[in-house]
């Protein structure tokens, strides 16, 4: 099952069906505007690594992929951490502990704070870990 690209593929999926209806998500190398908006989140994934392991015996191989799904959270600069706590709550819901296709499960999710970040906006990070097995 989901191999590096299939991976990205199903959870950016999983974020458009469970994320996008919250708030905002732009995403790496594709334009996003911004402007008139006082919260969005910038969603990029990052694999940390490969390794082979064995699930039931030897003849079930498999190469297992571990990453971060990592969300920047923008909020206003001025206008409070309780909106932008709200955000991460309700994205960290969607995300954290769950089986996104039989090989992808994400773990519990955590949230960094970050500081002024993109001009007018207070950053925040959130974290979200991966194990995605290519069989």
């Amino acid at each position: 099952m989901p191999n590096l690209e299939e991976t990205r593929q199903f959870i950016e999926t999983f974020i458009d069906t469970n994320v996008s209806p919250i708030v905002q998500v732009s995403y790496d190398n594709v334009p996003f505007d911004a402007s008139g908006l006082s919260s969005y989140t910038h969603m990029s994934l990052s694999f940390n690594g490969s390794s082979n392991v064995n699930i039931g015996g030897v003849n079930n191989k498999r190469v297992r992929h571990v990453g971060d799904i990592v969300f920047k959270v923008y909020n206003k600069i001025d206008s409070g951490t309780s909106d932008a706590f709200k955000l991460i709550d309700s994205i960290k819901d969607q995300i954290q502990n769950k089986e996104i296709s039989g090989n992808l499960i994400t773990y519990a999710a955590e949230p960094i704070r970050k500081g002024v970040g993109k001009e007018g906006f207070y950053t925040y990070f959130l974290r979200i870990p991966f194990i995605s097995d290519e069989c």
